[in-house]
């Protein structure tokens, strides 16, 4: 399948950042998603993250970019709320902050992983770490 936009989504984000434009860019990822996301995020704009993952662990990185640019404060984020899906058949063994140090919220729920930052400064690494399930 394919999706052709006639303008450019990026532009218009980039120019005018309203919410709108970043709930139909999120429309289009999700419409053209063949599997079910890593992660999922509910965040405000200006939040980066990346994730790396091997076959025992995953390392998620959020980065605070939230407020104009040049950024010349930085706006602390509270209660970050992100659901993270597990390979089939494991199950989360433990989750920690590497950088931030703060204890992290975390339940399973199926083959997802409901977790919650209380607090990201500038930039925070997650590692969440999983088992076969007996």
């Amino acid at each position: 399948e394919v999706l052709f936009l006639p303008f450019q989504l990026s532009w218009l984000i980039r120019e005018y950042g309203l919410p709108e434009h970043l709930t139909l860019m999120r429309n289009y990822a999700d419409w053209g998603a063949r599997y079910k996301p890593l992660i999922q995020i509910s965040a405000p704009y200006g939040l980066q993250v990346s994730t790396f993952q091997n076959e025992n662990s995953m390392l998620i990185h959020f980065v605070n970019g939230v407020g104009r640019r040049p950024l010349t404060a930085i706006m602390p984020l509270y209660h970050l709320e992100f659901t993270v899906l597990l390979p089939p058949n494991m199950i989360l063994s433990s989750v920690s902050s590497c950088l931030g140090n703060q204890k992290i919220y975390a339940k399973q729920k199926e083959d997802f992983v409901i977790c919650r930052l209380e607090k990201l400064e500038i930039w925070d690494m997650i590692k969440l770490e999983w088992k076969k399930r007996s």
